[in-house]
């Protein structure tokens, strides 16, 4: 369901291709030259009652489409200058908000390029972004699962959206520092202008009439019409990809000095058959959190997920060219709505979620229900991921297998994820690897149980 709830997003996210950073698996050339200033181009202002595009502005996209972003500096830089002009003359030309949108970004993914030394962006290209659209990319159950993990420090969060993952293996400590000139280049060149993206979409979304044709494009050759649904779907579409970049900046990388290849017997230091979590996590900083930045991620995440079920919602049926409606063509609309909204209300407060779990290579799991509060996870973070970890306890006694022992839990609700911490008690205890959370149509876990 999540790749099909992806879909409704392709016929209008692909207009990001417009910024297309090209190439493929291994990026595209940085473009050469120094940080290009878009303070004075996020300065200009939003749409308030917007109007039909402009021909000369919707020319100007369509060129984009056909060629791709300028791939100088100057140039690039140029452009932007155009498009500042032109919603400077006239703030309710939707092309022309789309436009400075669009070159808004890809001056951000220059900039930041440009930092890194190699594009952050392998692909936001057409193909590239289908590709990425179909592979859950942006899906919720993505996210959602990416949480979980950061906040139980199996993982460490990674950009979506078409980019390069940020994330080190597990077996790679030389990635690591990568990993923090990253999180630098996305706090400090991305984080700004993305939310400039999100905030000038939708305020023509927000703001346009419903059932007015706003633009009228040519995307690979095919007819594309784009109405207020489609400035929702773009809008979503930043709004996650924003999610993301919200999650790789808020959380800190740096492993420090972490012995990467030692058991967690060898982490026993005393020998007394209990693990710390200072014996057996990277030490401070790495975990800690930037909590407004990490509360703001779940607030992306929600309105994208918001943004998706009103481009569904207020698409133009009777036009078939519409960029929705052209992804919607053998989906069922209301199913995907249903969706949306299981997801909004797990994202939105406390829900009781079926739990299903058991060993493979069983063919039947218990299922139980289990309160849960996932808005809790962003809106109520510690300051550090680290303060919410349980010490391990051998079980049995010089085995050299170590279990969370949940009676010393520093906080069992999980900062007020798991109301009631008794309820999964036994789920964690018991060792699962088939561990399936399910709320109406949203799933992740394991794949759906044989029967």
């Amino acid at each position: 369901m999540g790749a099909r709830i992806l879909a409704t997003v392709v016929g209008t996210a692909l207009l990001f291709g417009i910024v297309g950073c090209g190439g493929g698996g291994g990026g595209s050339p940085v473009l050469p030259g120094a940080d290009i200033d878009l303070e004075p181009a996020m300065a200009v202002l939003l749409a308030a009652d917007p109007d039909v595009g402009c021909q000369t502005c919707q020319d100007a996209l369509d060129a984009w489409e056909g060629n791709g972003p300028p791939q100088d500096r100057d140039a690039l830089e140029a452009e932007l200058e155009m498009w500042v002009q032109l919603v400077a003359a006239n703030p309710e030309d939707s092309a022309c908000q789309l436009g400075l949108a669009l070159t808004i970004l890809a001056a951000a993914i220059h900039n930041a390029g440009d930092f890194l030394g190699y594009d952050i962006f392998e692909e936001l290209n057409l193909p590239g972004v289908t590709a990425m659209a179909f592979s859950e990319e942006l899906s919720p159950s993505s996210f959602v699962t990416d949480a979980l993990m950061v906040a139980t420090l199996k993982s460490i969060p990674q950009l979506r959206g078409g980019a390069a993952p940020v994330r080190p293996a597990a077996d790679a400590p030389p990635g690591v520092p990568q990993l923090q000139v990253c999180r630098v280049a996305v706090k400090e060149y991305l984080l700004g202008p993305l939310a400039n993206c999100a905030e000038r979409l939708a305020s023509v979304a927000d703001n346009a009439d419903p059932a007015t044709r706003l633009l009228a494009l040519e995307v690979n050759s095919n007819p594309c019409s784009l109405y207020g649904a489609d400035f929702h779907a773009l809008a979503a579409t930043t709004q996650l990809i924003r999610c993301a970049a919200l999650m790789v900046s808020s959380v800190d990388p740096n492993y420090g000095w972490y012995a990467w290849d030692l058991t967690m017997a060898e982490r026993d230091v005393n020998d007394d058959g209990i693990l710390t979590v200072l014996e057996y996590a990277p030490h401070a900083p790495f975990a800690n959190i930037d909590g407004p930045e990490w509360s703001q991620a779940g607030g992306c995440l929600r309105d994208g997920v918001d943004r998706l079920w009103q481009a569904i919602e207020q698409r133009q049926v009777a036009d078939s060219d519409e960029a929705v409606n052209q992804v919607l063509a053998d989906e069922d609309p209301g199913e995907l709505q249903t969706y949306l909204e299981d997801v909004a209300e797990l994202l939105g407060g406390q829900v009781d979620v079926t739990v299903e779990y058991g060993m493979w290579p069983a063919n039947a799991g218990t299922e139980t229900q289990v309160p849960l509060n996932l808005r809790e996870l962003w809106d109520n973070p510690s300051y550090s991921f680290r303060d919410l970890l349980p010490p391990l306890v051998e079980d049995p006694p010089d085995s050299g297998d170590f279990k969370p022992d949940m009676d010393s839990l520093p906080d069992d609700t999980f900062s007020g994820v798991f109301p009631d911490p008794d309820a999964i008690r036994s789920i964690v205890e018991g060792g699962y690897d088939r561990i399936s959370v399910c709320y109406g149509s949203f799933c992740i876990g394991a794949d759906p149980w044989l029967p």
